[in-house]
């Protein structure tokens, strides 16, 4: 995989009455290390353009963390058959946030990836809905992904 990638990160919530996914489709940086993955990129809120957030993506055998620093921060762990509990720094207060995901898969080729993980989201200790993130990372001269 080239340095340069195009990801598309999609999501959606299964318990809730919206069942339409929340897609993001952005360019990103790319390099492997110590047997880990990692995809940096940043998020820019939409009503605020000017605050950004700085994401990093880390894929490893057995799972995937992904961190956030800006205005709201999170450091959320998904390993199969684990729950694991961060802290999710917004502007208006800290939220206590669990994960115990379900199942993990990644396929790998040579220019891509694709790692589906399907989750249940607990805040503050209450379950809040069944959820799966997919990530596909592709190089950029070859990515059938468009911004």
């Amino acid at each position: 995989m080239t340095k340069e990638v195009l990801l598309s990160i999609s999501g959606i919530q299964f318990d809730n009455n919206e069942d339409e996914p929340i897609k993001v489709i952005t360019a990103g940086e790319y390099f492997f290390e110590d047997d880990i993955h990692y995809i940096n990129y940043e998020e820019v809120s939409e009503d605020k353009p000017k605050e950004v957030t700085k994401c990093t993506i880390k894929i490893k055998n057995n799972g995937l963390e992904m961190i956030k620093n800006g205005p709201m921060s999170v450091h959320m762990i998904f390993e199969e058959g684990r729950k694991h509990v961060s802290y999710y720094n917004t502007p208006y207060g800290d939220l206590v946030v669990g994960t115990y995901t379900n199942r993990v898969r990644m396929s790998r080729q040579e220019d891509a990836m694709e790692i589906t993980i399907s989750y249940g989201l607990e805040i503050n200790g209450q379950h809040i809905s069944n959820s799966e993130i997919v990530v596909n990372v592709q190089s950029k001269e070859k990515a059938d992904l468009k911004l």
